[in-house]
């Protein structure tokens, strides 16, 4: 059995069983050396698209900060048209809904990005996730604001990669983007040390050892 969080693979009792997390492959993203951080702040949300997701909050804090020199890409399949119609009434020159695209044009999408969220509501299924954005972010060198579960909150944390917020609390949503807003240099160095702990940590290639470790223990 494989599983992906420590949650899911607590739940089952078998001998052969390993827990193999969703994370980028580093083939996919180059280190970061550009930021451009003198015009446009970029906020971006990749994946799935609904209001669980916390993509209605996220909208909302942009919206209340329109005078500011922003911008907010959502991009990602909607979970269903009547929602995707929902958002798109939002649209504007600072806000845009892309819906689906390909998985190769994610790391083009990062490159221009400055703070990424995950900022998803706190729904049971949520809460020991462990999403892939999450990680794509650090991939990329970007920011990150996400929901305070405990499980995030560590990763965040002890990454110094990003800032912690209620998702369901919009005032908290748009102080952490005034956080990065008014100091820019907090973009590039927690951009950094995401990139840093996802070299370190949270890759691909630590995953397939573990996947090659148990193909060996199952067939020997």
């Amino acid at each position: 059995m494989v599983v992906v969080t420590e949650d899911i693979f607590n739940k089952f009792n078998c001998k052969n069983k390993v827990i193999l997390k969703n994370f980028p492959t580093i083939d996919m993203y180059e280190k970061r050396e550009e930021y451009n951080l003198d015009g446009t702040i970029n906020l971006v949300y990749i994946g799935s698209v609904s209001y669980q997701r916390g993509i209605t909050n996220l909208i909302l804090a942009v919206k209340d900060l329109q005078n500011l020199n922003i911008k907010l890409d959502i991009v990602g399949p909607a979970e269903s048209s009547n929602y995707f119609e929902e958002i798109k009434k939002f649209e504007n020159e600072k806000i845009k809904i892309w819906g689906r695209v390909p998985k190769s044009c994610v790391p083009d999408i990062l490159k221009n990005a400055h703070i990424g969220f995950v900022t998803l509501l706190p729904l049971k299924r949520y809460l020991t996730s462990l999403p892939l954005k999450l990680f794509e972010y650090m991939a990329a060198g970007v920011p990150i604001v996400a929901s305070n579960f405990e499980l995030w909150e560590g990763i965040i944390e002890s990454s110094n990669c990003g800032i912690i917020v209620d998702p369901t609390d919009i005032e908290q949503i748009k102080s952490a983007i005034l956080y990065f807003y008014n100091n820019r240099q907090e973009i590039i160095n927690k951009g950094q040390n995401g990139y840093s702990a996802f070299i370190e940590m949270y890759n691909w290639s630590k995953e397939e050892e573990k996947l090659f470790d148990f193909y060996k223990r199952i067939v020997g």
